[in-house]
C-alpha cells in the first residue's frame, strides 16, 4: 500500500496534478525517533515548515492532534514499527498580555494552570489508561502560519515507541482543564496496523 501511495503521489507531482495522500495514509517511513522527538520539541516552527523528508514531514504522518476528533470514518493510522505522538500547543497570545498587562513570567505561570490529560482505551473496552504527558519548556516562537508571535507557549505531548501498542482499533481522550477556560474534552480514534 505503501508503494502504491508513493507512486501515485510521485505521479501527481511529475502531472502537476492537485493531489493530497489520505490524511493518514499507512506507514511512513519518516516516523523514526528522531523526527518525531524533532516536532515534538520543535512545535509550530515545524509546523510552518513545507517538505516530503525528514521532521517536516513526520509533522505530516507521525502524529495526531488533541483537537482532531477523528472517528471510525476517518482515524489517524500508524504501523506498530514506528514512532508516532499525540499532542496539543498551549499559548497566552500576545494580545493577553498586552490586555492585562503581564510579565513574561506572569504569562508562563498562567499557561502553567492548565491541565492536560491523555486517555487510552481499546475501542469496546469501557475502562480508560491515563498516558503520561510531556510538557515542553515555555518558549516564544514566530508563527505566521498562525499570524502571530506567541511569547509564551509549551508543546504537551505523548510518544508512542514501536511496540508499545499492539495492532488494533483504540479510542484515545484529550481533557483539558483551565481556570481561564471551561473544561475541554475530545475523542478521537487511532488504528495500529502490523508494519
Amino acid at each position: 500500500m505503501r508503494r502504491a501511495l508513493t507512486a501515485l503521489l510521485t505521479m501527481a507531482l511529475l502531472l502537476s496534478v492537485p493531489f493530497a495522500a489520505p490524511a493518514n495514509a499507512e506507514s511512513n517511513d519518516g516516523c523514526t525517533k528522531g523526527n518525531v522527538q524533532g516536532f515534538a520539541h520543535g512545535g509550530i516552527a515545524i509546523a510552518k515548515q513545507q517538505g516530503t523528508n525528514g521532521t517536516a514531514a513526520a509533522w505530516e504522518n507521525c502524529q495526531f492532534r488533541f483537537y482532531d476528533e477523528n472517528g471510525p470514518t476517518t482515524p489517524h493510522v500508524f504501523t506498530d514499527e514506528e514512532y508516532f505522538l499525540g499532542g496539543v500547543f498551549n499559548w497566552v497570545p500576545d494580545y493577553v498580555i498586552d490586555q492585562f498587562d503581564l510579565t513574561r513570567n506572569e504569562a508562563a505561570a498562567s499557561l502553567e494552570l492548565a491541565v492536560d490529560s491523555l486517555f487510552w482505551r481499546e475501542v469496546g473496552d469501557s475502562d480508560w489508561t491515563e498516558l503520561s504527558i510531556t510538557k515542553s519548556t515555555v518558549r516564544g516562537v514566530y508563527a505566521p502560519l498562525f499570524g502571530e508571535v506567541f511569547d509564551v507557549m509549551d508543546h504537551r505531548y505523548h510518544i508512542f515507541a514501536p511496540g508499545s501498542v499492539a495492532p488494533g482499533m483504540y479510542q484515545w481522550k484529550w481533557v483539558s482543564t483551565s481556570p481561564f477556560f471551561p473544561t475541554e474534552t475530545v475523542i478521537g480514534e487511532v488504528h495500529i496496523v502490523n508494519g
